[in-house]
């Protein structure tokens, strides 16, 4: 006979804890450890040798496990209609200005640049509004 019963609630605070590692993955800790592999050291010890753009790669690609994927969400807006109170044209505007104030903080001319665009873009639709 099985450890519950047809009907019968879990008894509280049985099962793996909250933040619990799952059996993989603590023997994948365990088996990486007795091999001296320190992943979390080793990408801190060569994400600085990579070039810029390798380096996002990497980071963009890490961020996934650290922050969970945001569902799609689908809208639709017509260009004369307002969006929070605000026209599409006034939108896109403060979108612009908030990238630019963004590009202010960061140091990697890249980056500044790639922000740059973005925020012409968004004047461009601006314009295209109306």
């Amino acid at each position: 006979m099985g450890q519950f019963q047809p009907g019968q609630s879990k008894p509280s605070g049985s099962g793996r804890k909250r933040g619990t590692s799952n059996k993989k993955t603590m023997n994948l800790e365990a088996t990486l450890e007795s091999y001296g592999i320190d992943l979390v050291g080793q990408i801190a010890e060569l994400l600085p040798q990579l070039a810029v753009d390798k380096r996002a790669d990497v980071l963009l690609n890490l961020i996934g496990y650290i922050y969970p994927k945001r569902k799609a969400v689908e809208t639709s807006v017509q260009s004369n209609q307002e969006f929070e109170g605000k026209s599409i044209k006034e939108t896109h505007m403060e979108i612009a200005h908030f990238t630019r104030m963004r590009a202010r903080l960061i140091k990697d001319p890249k980056l500044v640049a790639a922000l740059e665009v973005v925020a012409q873009d968004h004047e461009d639709e601006a314009d295209k509004a109306g």
